[in-house]
């Protein structure tokens, strides 16, 4: 599953065989998709990493020859103005602006100006969408099976840009990874766990090596597996401690956990290797009061670590910036709540996914707090994540014998509110042997300049 984005340049047209443009029929404005998944941006091979949005079937300057992108340009001068529709059921063939799948991004272009003279305007609208149309079930198929009386946790990472899962099953008594790359699980490592030992597991990757964690009765068991994925490497344990999360950062791998079942504890595992660990010092505690603490959370952003932790009397979220001198700053939202949680990043923005009777995703850009409702219903374990900038949310079924992730992966999709902008674009001078183009990409409340790349 790839994503894609749409892009616009102007500029004017001077003949020159050599030039990239040199199919483009005259001035004025065009729309391309670019496919960052497609390797070089080819169209080679039956591949389409940019694509030119050009006249359709019905349309003024169709043509069935691949020179309809002779017309693909928008002015004033030219009668062609408008490009998109708002209708998200519309298609290519319908005039739309199409993502890669061939889903309509609704995005309509109109009101674009003339092309004589040094700069060029047009008018852009983005779509409103309700939140349940945000997501997609992804149908992905069951990886663990029907039990009796399953006692089923999850775990989910990516490595190299790839989706992996590690289950436990009570029944079984084992963990398991899975790439989730394809509709279906594929198996890359078992290992034998004591059946009460299981009741919590973590997974993640660091420099191209998974990590994984569970609870036994001594505390934390973190181990560390090879290349392969056949052997375990290292091993670590974290006495008396609790709940846990482990994820990875630039410089190395980072543990949250609980002791006491009232204090969160952070520290870190320098440059992956299990043996070399750094005490970052406790972050919140409920000593004192009539409440204990719970599901402790890490995550990084840039720079910034975030660590959470669920206080299980107000079913509150508590949310704080990390400090490598204990330093720690709450940037905590009073609305978010629930039975469980998860937290994911897309590079910018925090996300944390909460479920109760449903499931909520709140979103922290840095400075405040947005929500969104994905899913009525009773959930027991949530845990979203990030892949290029699209958010996945893999769920659990709170039913005893319920399978895991049956039909309970969902992708948001990245629509945005109904927004009309006014764009201004200045023509670059051109050089002897081709014209210079500028191209943006369509960013959230930002425009961004982008090289070129040829037509196709």
């Amino acid at each position: 599953m790839s994503r894609s984005f749409l892009l616009w340049n102007s500029g004017r047209r001077i003949w020159d065989s050599t030039s990239y443009d040199r199919f483009i029929g005259g001035s004025g404005v065009i729309v391309y998709r670019i496919n960052p998944a497609v390797e070089g941006l080819s169209n080679l091979y039956g591949q389409t990493g940019v694509y030119v949005f050009r006249p359709q079937p019905g349309q003024t300057g169709y043509s069935q020859m691949a020179d309809s992108v002779y017309e693909a340009y928008l002015s004033k001068e030219k009668g062609r103005t408008t490009i998109g529709k708002s209708d998200l059921s519309a298609g290519l063939s319908d005039g739309a602006l199409t993502f890669s799948d061939g889903t309509n991004s609704g995005i309509v272009i109109s009101e674009v100006g003339s092309a004589e003279g040094s700069q060029i305007t047009l008018k852009v609208d983005f779509p409103k969408v309700s939140d349940s149309a945000k997501w997609t079930d992804c149908g992905f198929a069951s990886v663990a099976g029907n039990s009796k009386n399953a006692w089923n946790q999850i775990a989910m990472t990516l490595c190299g840009q790839k989706p992996y899962v590690l289950t436990y099953t009570k029944d079984d008594a084992a963990l398991t990874l899975y790439s989730c790359e394809q509709a279906r699980g594929k198996k890359l490592y078992q290992q034998k766990i004591s059946e009460n030992y299981g009741n919590e597991v973590k997974l993640c990757a660091y420099n191209g090596l998974f990590y994984f964690a569970y609870a036994d009765a001594a505390g934390i068991e973190i181990e560390k597996l090879d290349a392969s994925c056949s052997r375990v490497t290292e091993k670590q344990t974290i006495a008396g401690a609790a709940d846990f999360d482990m994820q990875a950062g630039a410089d190395g791998v980072y543990l949250v956990y609980t002791q006491n079942n009232t204090t969160a504890y952070a520290r870190c595992f320098k440059a992956g290797s299990l043996s070399a660990t750094t005490n970052l010092g406790s972050y919140y505690t409920t000593a004192g009061t009539n409440h204990f603490a719970g599901q402790p959370k890490l995550l990084s952003i840039g720079s910034s670590m975030y660590a959470s932790i669920r206080n299980t009397g107000t079913m509150a979220v508590h949310t704080f910036c990390l400090d490598a001198n204990g330093n720690h700053k709450e940037v905590s939202d009073a609305a978010t709540k629930g039975s469980t949680y998860g937290m994911a990043t897309d590079g910018k923005n925090l996300y944390v996914a909460t479920c109760s009777e449903g499931i909520l995703v709140n979103r922290y850009d840095g400075k405040a707090w947005h929500c969104s409702k994905m899913k009525d219903g009773t959930i027991s374990d949530v845990v979203p994540v990030c892949r290029q900038g699209t958010l996945f949310v893999l769920t659990s079924g709170a039913i005893q014998g319920q399978p895991i992730c049956t039909g309970m992966m969902w992708q948001m999709t990245n629509l945005r509110r109904k927004e009309s902008h006014s764009i201004r674009i200045l023509h670059r001078r051109r050089s002897v042997r081709r014209m210079e183009r500028c191209m943006f990409r369509i960013c959230v409340g930002q425009t961004r300049r982008l090289s070129s790349r040829k037509r196709a």
